[in-house]
């Protein structure tokens, strides 16, 4: 389950919480990748591309293969790469 919050010292930011199994996952990815900022980018990417591969117009004329050409900038590894992390949490 996904808990998302506002505080009022500190009204720039959202505050995600996350339950069972998305935490476990959170943390795993945070392990293999080293930094929250590149889960961050991994989960914003992969909704991206589920997005486009679902044939939602987006504002963006990114295609899957620019946002995989992406990956390692933002995440670190290439998006192969990291389907083999998925693959094996």
């Amino acid at each position: 389950m996904l808990d998302v919050s506002f505080r009022s010292e500190l009204p720039d930011k959202a505050i995600l919480f996350l339950d069972g199994k998305d935490a476990r996952v959170f943390r795993r990815l945070l392990s293999e990748l080293g930094s929250e900022d590149q889960v961050q980018n991994a989960m914003i990417l992969c909704g991206l591309l589920a997005e486009i591969r679902e044939g939602k117009e987006l504002p963006s004329k990114m295609g899957v293969k620019e946002i995989e050409s992406i990956f390692p900038e933002y995440v670190g590894v290439s998006f192969e790469e990291f389907t083999e992390i998925l693959d094996n949490l």
